[in-house]
């Protein structure tokens, strides 16, 4: 089955792309971060680590059971003490 399509449509989306491709990445920002920026960059970064520690400790009966191979009777009875 012949391909329907121009072979100057190759052609054409590479010229693009390399047209595009340098307007993504410009040398020059010029742009100004205030002090404010890094806090809040600074809280993200804690959040998601503490988002992590928090979804590991609810979880963590699953993971070691995972590893041990224990059943899901075993699991249930530990919730319960």
């Amino acid at each position: 089955m012949p391909d329907k399509r121009p072979r100057s449509t190759g052609i054409i989306s590479l010229i693009t792309v390399v047209l595009i491709l340098p307007l993504m990445f410009p040398v020059n920002a010029h742009a100004y971060l205030d002090p404010g920026t890094g806090s809040f960059i600074l809280q993200a970064a804690v959040a998601v680590l503490l988002a992590g520690v928090v979804t590991l400790k609810h979880s963590w009966h699953r993971v070691r059971n995972l590893f041990r191979g224990s059943s899901r009777d075993e699991t249930d009875l530990d919730l319960d003490d």
